[in-house]
């Protein structure tokens, strides 16, 4: 199997946390958010690249010939080379985590409709964003047909979280926004699509949960099960997994039986905050809002003591999307049972150091103006317009 990514979002701590080495073969784009679509930065310091990787080689090269290009237009010329040079006999998974909608709003001129065409206006920037990610999922697909692959291709289109608290965003008719344990930022819409009835027979909606954890279970499944993935991978299902294989919902549309019930949203030590839901219920411990932030070195241990019980939230999140009754008074038993649900995770949990310090002489620096691991171990300071790493060190 061909894996291919274009994009990371995922940090550069270590090599071994860069999607060459998790798995993929090559790779393109950028670590870290907030990165600025045309000059392909963050706080003044370059963050894209690519890398490929082939049994025990791995190379990575900062790219800085792409400053100036709109980044979905690099994304999209990126999936039409891989696209190109690969031999459609093979299967092929292709990761295209788009940079829009993210911080920092950008979008060339082309993309402002004429009926929302103020580039000052923070709702007709998010729309031309949006516009170019539509314009590069149609590039890409338009390259499938031509390759004569998308008639055995499952699209799965999903977003990461909600919208932040600014203006170019809206998670309306949800409360809340992205960061927070609220509806807004953690319950987000998606949708498959395939061409063949043989891979996807029915079309629809449904209302049961599906976790963000489900989708290696599910896709495992759809692409020939335990048995294909021990074989292609020659790695053995991995132990205690939390998703559950939801390919059974997604292929009958039977909503009857939905197969995840609960779901773990969150236990946050820092900030004293927790969520479960189960079935229609969704309860919340702790001041919601709070801004607390962790200090350097410090470990918050997971105990009985690193959640508010004392304040409490019951929503029913079916009926009541918008979070506005707070039903905890009126169901004290379920409120408790979903407290006990959440603390048999705690007893599970290793204590949490949720900030490393700096690293003395850590990258990117003045001196290697570059988003690099911190463990790089390379060679002598390469230019600014051309850089390969060939020998990874060691990590």
């Amino acid at each position: 199997v061909s894996t291919q990514s274009t994009g990371w979002h995922l940090g550069y701590s270590r090599w071994e946390c860069m999607p060459c080495l998790r798995g993929f073969d090559t790779a393109y784009g950028y670590t870290q958010g907030t990165i600025t679509y045309y000059g392909h930065q963050k706080s003044g310091y370059h963050d894209f690249y690519s890398c490929s990787h082939e049994e025990e080689d791995t190379s990575v090269s900062i790219l800085n010939a792409t400053n100036g290009v709109y980044s979905m237009e690099l994304f999209g010329k990126r999936a039409d080379e891989i696209l190109e040079a690969h031999d459609p006999e093979q299967p092929l998974f292709l990761y295209m985590p788009f940079q829009t909608v993210h911080m920092v709003c950008e979008a060339p001129d082309y993309f402002y409709r004429e009926s929302c065409s103020d580039v000052n206006d923070a709702r007709c920037t998010m729309q031309a964003m949006l516009n170019a990610a539509e314009d590069t999922m149609n590039r890409t697909i338009s390259k499938f047909k031509d390759k004569g692959m998308w008639n055995n291709t499952l699209l799965v289109y999903m977003s990461d979280n909600g919208g932040p608290d600014n203006s170019y965003y809206s998670n309306s008719p949800l409360r809340g926004f992205k960061a927070s344990l609220w509806e807004g930022g953690i319950r987000t819409p998606s949708f498959l699509y395939s061409a063949s009835q043989d891979i996807l027979a029915v079309r629809g909606r449904t209302a049961c949960y599906v976790h963000v954890s489900d989708w290696f279970s599910t896709l495992v499944e759809f692409t020939g099960g335990w048995s294909a993935y021990l074989n292609g991978s020659g790695h053995l299902p991995p132990d205690n997994l939390d998703g559950i294989d939801q390919s059974a919902l997604l292929l009958t549309g039977n909503t009857e039986q939905c197969l995840r019930m609960e779901i773990m949203v969150d236990i946050d030590p820092v900030k004293r905050v927790a969520s479960f839901i189960r079935g229609d219920f969704k309860v919340l411990f702790g001041d919601i809002d709070s801004d607390a932030e962790c200090e350097v070195e410090m470990y918050y241990p997971f105990n009985e003591s690193c959640v508010d019980w004392s304040t409490v939230q019951l929503y029913n999140i079916t009926q009541d999307v918008s979070e506005e009754f707070n039903l905890a008074g009126s169901y004290p038993e379920v409120v408790q049972q979903l407290q006990h649900a959440l603390q048999l995770y705690l007893a599970e949990q290793e204590p949490l150091q949720c900030q490393l310090p700096t690293i003395e002489e850590s990258y990117p620096s003045d001196e290697i103006p570059f988003c690099l691991p911190w463990d790089f171990e390379g060679g002598e300071i390469p230019s600014w317009a051309t850089y390969a790493l060939t020998d990874l060190g060691s990590f």
